[in-house]
Order: C-alpha cells, then sequence, then structure tokens
C-alpha cells in the first residue's frame, strides 16, 4: 500500500492498475469477475447513486445478499465518499425499520425475493437473477469525490442493550490501516484466494473482502443456501482452491460434529482463521491435531468497533497442554495499543483480571446517530491527563498472564454475550420478549453445552403462554440468530432479597 493512499478506494486503483485480468470474484470455476471487471461494474453503480443525487456522507442501505452487485456497491460507496451499511434480507421488518430511521440512506438496494414496503424511502428492488436490470445505468462521467482518511466508510450494526441494534461507524483510515496489517499478517499476495462465508453484515466479512479485494486476491463468496449445506461449502473451499479460510469457531465445530473435516479436507488452505466467540479446547485441539501439519490455526479477537480484528495467535501444541478455557488472545497486532484497568481504575498486574480498553488507528469513529453512547464508549485514556488519547471501552474482562505472558479472555462486564459468532445484548432479546401481550416478565440467558452455544428464555406468564406462540411473535422483532433456543414459561420468576429477578438463581438452574 503506498504511503500516498488517502482512501480505500485508492487502493483498490492501484490493485486493478497490477490485476486487471486476475480474477477478484470467483462464484464458480466459470463464474468469475476479474478486477477491471468490477471495477468497471462500481463505477457504473457509483454513477447510478450520483444520479439519485448520492453525494458525500450520505448513507446507502445494501439490502442484498451476496451477488456482484453488493460488492460493486462496496467500492462505488467507498469512491464517492457514501458509507454503506447492510442489513440482512431475512432480518423482521421491525428492526429494519429502526435501522432505517437510524441512518436515514439516501438510497436503499433491497432484495426482489424479499419484497418490504419501504414506502418512506427510496427504494430499487434487485432481482438476484438479472442484479443490474433494474439500475438504468446511462453512459456518463462520474463526478470525482475528494475523500479523505478520515471520512466514513461503512457503518455496522450490532445488537444494543437497549433493545435496538447500534451502528460502529468505520473510516477510511480504519481500512487502511487494515488492509496493510492483513496483508503482512497473512503474506497476501495475487495468488491467494479467500472464503467469504461470513454474511456480509456481520463484521467478520470485513476480514474477507478487504483483506482479499483490496491486497489482488481472490475472493470466493459463499451464499445464504450453500451456507445451509457444509458438504457442499468444504467441497467448494477444495475445488475452487481457497488458501485462506475464516469464520466463527461454532461453524467449524458443526463441521467437526457432522464428521466432514477430515486429514483431505481445505486441501489447498494455509491458514484456518476463526473469531468472533471461543473455541472450546478440545474441539480446537481435535482440529489441531487433523490440520495443523499443513495449515496454521489461528484465533483473532476484536470489536466490531474498533476494524473487527485487534489481536491475532497461532496455535501450537503447547496450548493443549492444559484445556482449561479458550485458546488465548496472543498481544495486540501492530498499530494497537491497549490498556487493562482493575476496578479502581488502576492499570492491572499480571494475572488480575480487568476491563480491556483498546487504542490506535484501527478504533472507529464512534455510533451513528448516538453520541450519548458514543461518549460512554470512546473514552478519554484515564491514565493520560496530557493530551487526548482516545480509547475504546471493550467491556470485556481479560487478564495477563503471569506463566506465558499472553492475554486471555475471562468474561464480560455487562449482559453481552457471543452466540455463533454475533455479539448480542441479552437485554435487547429481553426487550424484544417483554413486548409480547401476556408476557409479564422475561430473563435470557446464555450458555454451552457440547461446544454450542445456547440461549435460553426464562418467561413469566400468567396467561399461561406457549413457548411455541412466544417463539413465534419474537421472531417478528429480533432476528433469527437472537431467537432462544429452549423457551421455559412459569407463573413468576424468582426474586432475590432486594424484590429483583434471581438471575443468578435462573443461570444455576438452567445452565
Amino acid at each position: 500500500m503506498s504511503v500516498y493512499s488517502h482512501n480505500v478506494y485508492s487502493v483498490f486503483s492501484k490493485v486493478v492498475e497490477t490485476q486487471r485480468n486476475r480474477p477478484a470474484l470467483v462464484w464458480s470455476e466459470h463464474d468469475v469477475v476479474t478486477f477491471g471487471e468490477l471495477d468497471q461494474l462500481s463505477y457504473q453503480t457509483a454513477l447510478v447513486l450520483q444520479s439519485h443525487g448520492v453525494g458525500k456522507s450520505d448513507r446507502v442501505c445494501l439490502r442484498l445478499e451476496k451477488c456482484t452487485l453488493a460488492y460493486a456497491l462496496m467500492i462505488a460507496c467507498l469512491r464517492i465518499g457514501a458509507p454503506y451499511f447492510f442489513i440482512d434480507p431475512s432480518n423482521p421488518l421491525a428492526r429494519v425499520l429502526h435501522i432505517l430511521d437510524k441512518c436515514k440512506p439516501s438510497l436503499t438496494f433491497s432484495a426482489k425475493e424479499s419484497p418490504l414496503e419501504l414506502a418512506d424511502y427510496r427504494v430499487i428492488e434487485v432481482d438476484r437473477e438479472d442484479q443490474f436490470a433494474s439500475l438504468k445505468i446511462d453512459a456518463g462521467s462520474l463526478s470525482e469525490t475528494d475523500v479523505i482518511e478520515t471520512d466514513a466508510a461503512y457503518i455496522m450494526f450490532t445488537s444494543g442493550s437497549t433493545g435496538s441494534p447500534k451502528g460502529a461507524v468505520m473510516s477510511h483510515a480504519n481500512l487502511l490501516n487494515f488492509i496493510e496489517w492483513a496483508r503482512t499478517e497473512f503474506s497476501v499476495t495475487a495468488d491467494d484466494v479467500f472464503t467469504n462465508v461470513n454474511p456480509l453484515f456481520f463484521d467478520n466479512s470485513v476480514f474477507d473482502f478487504y483483506g482479499s479485494i483490496m491486497n489482488g486476491a481472490s475472493l470466493v463468496p459463499f451464499d445464504a443456501k450453500t451456507m445451509k449445506d457444509p458438504y457442499e461449502v468444504l467441497r467448494r473451499i477444495g475445488e475452487l482452491h481457497c488458501t485462506i479460510y475464516f469464520s466463527v469457531p461454532s461453524l467449524l465445530v458443526y463441521f467437526q460434529t457432522l464428521k466432514a473435516i477430515t486429514p483431505s479436507a481445505f486441501p489447498h488452505i494455509r491458514s484456518i482463521i476463526f473469531g468472533g466467540e471461543g473455541y472450546p479446547k478440545a474441539k480446537l485441539k481435535e482440529l489441531f491435531e487433523c490440520l495443523h501439519s499443513r495449515a496454521e490455526l489461528v484465533n483473532v479477537y476484536g470489536p466490531t468497533e474498533c476494524t473487527c480484528i485487534c489481536s491475532a495467535y497461532r496455535a501450537t501444541a503447547s496450548d493443549f497442554a492444559d484445556m482449561a478455557g479458550y485458546p488465548p488472545l496472543g498481544g495486540p497486532i501492530p498499530n494497537f495499543s491497549f490498556l487493562i484497568l482493575n476496578e479502581q481504575g488502576e492499570e492491572a498486574s499480571m494475572n488480575e483480571v480487568g476491563e480491556l480498553y483498546l487504542g490506535g488507528p484501527c478504533v472507529g469513529l464512534g455510533y451513528f446517530n448516538d453520541g450519548e453512547l458514543t461518549r460512554r464508549a470512546f473514552v478519554q485514556n484515564p491514565l493520560n491527563s496530557y493530551y487526548h488519547e482516545r480509547l475504546y471501552r471493550t467491556g470485556d474482562l481479560v487478564s495477563v498472564s503471569k506463566q506465558d505472558g499472553k492475554v486471555h479472555f475471562v468474561g464480560r462486564k455487562d449482559n453481552q454475550i457471543k452466540h455463533q459468532g454475533y455479539r448480542i445484548e441479552l437485554g435487547e432479546i429481553e426487550h424484544a420478549l417483554s413486548q409480547i401481550t401476556g408476557v409479564d416478565e422475561a430473563v435470557a440467558l446464555h450458555t454451552t453445552r457440547d461446544g454450542f452455544s445456547l440461549i435460553i428464555a426464562v418467561v413469566a406468564s400468567r396467561d399461561n403462554l406457549h413457548p411455541d406462540a412466544i417463539r413465534e411473535e419474537v421472531s417478528k422483532s429480533i432476528p433469527g440468530y437472537m431467537v432462544p433456543g429452549r423457551i421455559d414459561v412459569m407463573d413468576k420468576l424468582p426474586k432475590n432479597m432486594n424484590g429483583k429477578i434471581d438471575r443468578r438463581l435462573l443461570q444455576t438452574r438452567y445452565c
């Protein structure tokens, strides 16, 4: 990456200069989009955006499944300085409307296969079978925009404790640093082929897209339909010669449970990267023993607010001498700083548990249209009173082991969990449950069984609601991955001496 790169599109344009005829998106052996073609498509879609009045800093909503147009739109938005955000087409209407109301996009691209009535927004419906048909692309010249490093690049929505999702805003500067790190950390070349099994509305996809395309490597997208067939996923990974794989641990554990991962699986993969949740050590050891002779296993950690990844740790045989807990986080990646503060607000000593604060050029701009939440999470370094030093307060509890000097994840300060790789506030699930007619009180719990994450809801209802009815209703306001796997109904929830719901008793009883 040139030191003169001032925005992400300038990085992409340099890639196109040297990789024009090489594959950028690989849908199959016979369906390939080259870098030159992707650049041309992004130019045409940028013309469409500008023809609809989209300018710098205007938001663009992409309610799309993976398709060539979706990737072209991402690059088009980067080019004209219009931050994009993805919405899962399967999200319930209430959640979609909340996100749209928060961001007020100038233009929304919505999947025709899952139609929504969005009367208050300008919408272009996209037919997956003929993606560019509805764009009405006219010949013309693009009005070039001066996009600088501090401009917003994208908004990524995560679960919020108030019952509403929150949108983390990431800048071009954040991504420029991230792209360079990915290239260096994994020695990415034009011969590499990345998998994109992560949904585009999920922050793990940031690594897939920016780590590959912006470094001249190929990207193999896996759509939602393909992801329902693990054997097909693994077959395509081998057939299309993928070399770098990234997913949540639970997907790999699922492959393992089906006994789909054998010594011949991932035949061309040299890096298996996982993050977003803890990898049970017993399952990780099984994977390590199967594949480590030809593929490195890398545990990555990082919040959405800090450009997806801030630490990377390569598993070794010594990590399995002690089978308790999860693999370590290691230390911060280059150009990151961190503090671990104890309850007294002092720097934690070795082996002492404290909250992790992150600093450096990957720390994002804040939460979109939510100043109060931004002020609470993006804070001044409490140990620095001499000049402004902005840190992100993760809420993660960690410790540095005196034995190995590595950072280990301990837990959370709040009611937040990781489930199937998604960061979820249990409070958002409880809020959704409490809105259901006939529900008096609700508690959401989280546990792990046989290596799989499970959300449990315990609901008080004097109307004797059936769990299936509750599940159906709550599915109308929260996405499928947040819907509890088990719902129990009681007359009333147990209380502690202070008259509050006894969460500790419920946790003991159900988890």
